[in-house]
């Protein structure tokens, strides 16, 4: 827990940096693009016209590849916020185990 909350000052000072604004920023125009891959996988995959078992694995594999690249990306641009929120509970439970000492 000591860990978590030594890290938050290190994120709370990289998400008010510009570089990571752009970053975000970077890996949104990302996230666009995977989402409109994974749309057109989608109807391609609910198309009629696809009839071919190969062409529909194919749709489904990309269709489940892109969404997992776009929940990595969320991930990735929600874990400082996630580390800040840790590392509030774990600054608050380390104080109430050292009020105990």
């Amino acid at each position: 827990m000591r860990a978590l909350a030594a890290v938050a000052p290190k994120m709370e000072a990289l998400t008010h940096d510009e570089n990571w604004n752009t970053y975000c920023g970077y890996l949104a125009g990302i996230k666009e693009k995977l989402e409109a891959s994974r749309d057109g996988a989608q109807q391609r995959l609910n198309s009629p016209a696809v009839v071919s078992h190969d062409e529909m694995m194919t749709q489904k594999i990309a269709l489940l590849v892109n969404e997992a690249q776009i929940q990595i990306i969320d991930l990735v641009m929600e874990l400082p916020k996630v580390i800040l929120e840790g590392a509030d509970g774990a600054r608050q439970a380390i104080e109430k185990f050292e009020q105990l000492e």
